[in-house]
């Protein structure tokens, strides 16, 4: 197991049963517990957790598994190959538009080590956080209503001002992919309707997701999979999900 998939799955065992100890993580990784208390050093300076004596506990109070300090923390290594798809689409000169969710957080990570020459234009600061020391991409941050679950701003002003917009590319992640229903899915309305009203106003619509995003279930439906230019995964897809959009025009990546 690489040691982002066992501090992935501490935070897991963590948020299931509160507390965990040095010794027993030792034992389920088959690895010294000198590691495990590196393990718990780096989620602690995450954020993600409160170390104790002899181990863990619980974030308490902020940890939340759909906040987002959480979300930019789990599952690097998926999006990590996400964002490295991503910028092979990515042209210099590009207007582009990063919605706000982790996955685009991660392209903004590879964006500001590349020396393209972009404007990106976002719905999320932290977005704007890890692009503003890189002088060579202009950023614009489209404000609103502050959605702290997601860590960035959604609802009608925001809507309105993401329609005064055109972008040449637009990335956005979701909740849910419904590849027999062939439809994005969303937890809130305004979260929908905001990455609706993204990839609107742009020339080529690309999500971004994990695949094991198709397994879940989200509760607004927002957009439909025929009306994407791209779709870009950490894995190629089997032949059951290939089967399910083959009629689709949709690049996959």
């Amino acid at each position: 197991m690489r040691a982002n998939e066992r501090l992935d799955e501490i935070v897991k065992i963590l948020n299931k049963q509160g507390r965990v100890h040095v010794k027993a993580l030792s034992e389920m990784f088959q690895v010294t517990e000198d590691l495990i208390r590196k393990d718990l050093r780096k989620l602690e300076e995450k954020d993600l957790i409160d170390r104790i004596y002899g181990g863990a506990e619980r974030k308490k109070k902020k940890f939340d598994a759909s906040n987002i300090n959480y979300r930019m923390n789990i599952h690097r290594d998926e999006k990590t190959v996400i964002a490295e798809k991503a910028l092979e689409i990515i042209e210099n000169g590009d207007t582009i538009f990063l919605d706000a969710s982790s996955t685009c957080a991660m392209i903004a990570e590879y964006l500001y080590k590349s020396r393209k020459e972009l404007t990106v234009i976002t719905n999320m600061l932290e977005i704007i956080r890890i692009l503003e020391p890189n002088n060579d991409i202009r950023c614009i941050l489209v404000g609103g209503l502050y959605n702290r679950m997601i860590g960035g701003f959604v609802g009608v002003e925001t809507i309105e001002l993401i329609n005064g917009y055109h972008v040449d590319k637009a990335f956005i992640s979701c909740m849910s992919v419904r590849l027999k229903e062939q439809r994005l899915y969303s937890s809130t309305k305004d979260i929908g309707f905001t990455k609706t009203a993204i990839l609107n106003q742009s020339n080529v619509k690309v999500l971004v997701t994990e695949t094991r995003k198709f397994e879940y279930h989200g509760t607004v439906k927002f957009y439909e999979l025929e009306d994407l230019d791209y779709m870009i995964c950490e894995r190629d897809l089997n032949k059951e999900e290939e089967q399910s959009i083959e009629e689709l025009s949709i690049n996959i990546i």
